[in-house]
């Protein structure tokens, strides 16, 4: 369970880090984001890092 936990929160620090990089290096808000962006931060990137962890482990 604590793996399951961990993921969940490098997805949030992913999201929160992409919102953050957009909001304020590119100007864009919230609903400038195309969802195909948010596809790629959610669910591609995590599923990389899940990956690797669990190979790893």
């Amino acid at each position: 369970m604590p793996r399951f936990v961990l993921i969940i929160l490098i997805v949030c620090l992913l999201e929160l880090a992409y919102y953050l990089i957009n909001r304020y290096f590119f100007k864009r808000a919230l609903a400038q984001i195309n969802w195909w962006e948010w596809v790629a931060v959610i669910l591609i990137i995590p599923s990389i890092m899940a990956y690797l962890y669990y190979k790893q482990s």
